[in-house]
């Protein structure tokens, strides 16, 4: 069962990931077009170009899930899962790019 929760952990970080930093649906897009002009605005151009890092991203959305899963449905060994979960998102972000998908 935690095997089973620690791989859709790493699927559901891929692709919110994706959501905030490619796809163009404006019910996510408009916010984070906002809190890219906040960031920009009150912490520099570096700090707000990370928003559309799948990498820089894939850390914080893996870290959020992993403790939202840890905290309801107990995941083993949460520090060592957060980085799993960031680490296979950029990976299939990479296949991705390589297999020419937008």
């Amino acid at each position: 069962m935690a095997a089973l929760t620690i791989v859709l952990l790493c699927l559901a970080t891929w692709r919110t990931t994706r959501l905030v930093t490619r796809d163009t649906l404006p019910l996510v897009a408009d916010p984070v077009a906002r809190l890219q002009a906040f960031v920009l605005r009150h912490a520099g151009k570096r700090w707000a170009e990370g928003l559309d890092c799948p990498w820089c991203v894939s850390v914080w959305v893996g870290g959020a899930l992993t403790l939202a899963a840890a905290l309801t449905v107990g995941v083993p060994l949460p520090w060592l899962v957060w980085p799993v979960t960031s680490g296979v998102a950029g990976l299939l972000d990479c296949v991705e790019d390589r297999l020419g998908r937008p």
